[in-house]
């Protein structure tokens, strides 16, 4: 598995387009499971239980942590 340092500046353009590519990739799995869960609740007409609204919260911090994470990579040129 490849890691990322995503404090590093100089990235080649091919490291950051498949870091950027996998960070979105998550980013939408995270949005898509949040999603879920959120409908699931609606859906349920009642009020849902502290484990799924722990796991609405836990996905929404790490939704955060990833679009910052997407928004600090270096911009690409060209």
């Amino acid at each position: 598995m490849k890691r990322y340092n995503l404090r590093v500046c100089a990235i080649d353009n091919e490291d950051g387009k498949h870091m950027l590519d996998d960070l979105e990739r998550l980013l939408s799995s995270l949005i898509d499971a949040q999603t879920q869960l959120i409908t699931m609740c609606a859906k349920s007409k009642s009020f849902p239980d502290n484990n799924t609204l722990q796991k609405i919260a836990t996905l929404e911090l790490n939704i955060a942590a990833v679009e910052t994470a997407i928004a600090n990579l270096p911009k690409q040129s060209g």
